[in-house]
């Protein structure tokens, strides 16, 4: 855990081989897996340069010096054959820079050949979804009350999307002591509420293979 955040040690692991060892951390995941979120949480001690893809005046061209880290949110954007030239020229001309780079859709080609030679680590959606002690210390570290019944519920309706594990903890440390009977019961019922009931389904369907990114 740092912070408010939840490192799973697999996580940790693949980023901290990336450090020593690799050059690409590639984070490939659909909205509400946190990938902001846990980048920011690893990369904290970091020097680290963060851009954004869609933000109008993004460019790789002048990039200032002091940094060790280079972070792209929504790499998906990223779709002109220049601008990901580029971006291979800049991470072979900085072996000693570690790239970070969040997208909701899957690593281009272009970087492939990264990947073969294993300089780039991919987290994809099975890395980073919760299991029951991921549940378990989230909800600890909340201090939040939750029983091994209300765990199993919360990851059957969720299948371990963060998202819907955070909504349901911060549900859950809004009940009032010696309260828990009002309102939701484990966050099951939550989940399969009207806030989150969709956001259920498209990830069920994602997982299912049936929901094209």
């Amino acid at each position: 855990m740092n912070g408010n955040i939840l490192i799973k040690p697999s996580v940790q692991q693949k980023f901290d081989s990336v450090m020593q060892s690799g050059r690409i951390l590639f984070f490939s995941a659909p909205c509400g897996f946190g990938k902001t979120a846990l980048a920011n949480a690893l990369l904290r001690g970091h020097r680290t340069l963060r851009l954004c893809a869609d933000a109008p005046d993004f460019t790789l061209r002048t990039l200032p010096k002091n940094w060790d880290v280079l972070l792209i949110d929504d790499f998906q954007l990223l779709q002109e054959q220049e601008t990901a030239q580029m971006l291979c020229e800049l991470i072979r001309a900085n072996p000693a820079r570690r790239f970070v780079f969040l997208s909701r859709g899957v690593p281009p080609s272009y970087l492939a050949a990264f990947q073969y030679t294993g300089l780039m680590t991919t987290l994809e959606p099975d890395d980073l979804l919760f299991d029951r002690e991921d549940i378990r210390g989230f909800f600890a570290a909340r201090k939040a009350a939750v029983t091994e019944s209300e765990i199993n519920g919360i990851l059957k309706e969720s299948i371990g999307y963060p998202l819907g594990v955070a909504v349901t903890a911060r549900w859950r440390q809004a009940v009032r002591p010696g309260n828990r009977s009002a309102g939701l019961p484990g966050g099951v019922q939550l989940l399969r509420g009207c806030h989150l009931s969709p956001v259920r389904s498209s990830y069920a369907a994602f997982f299912a293979g049936s929901c094209p990114l």
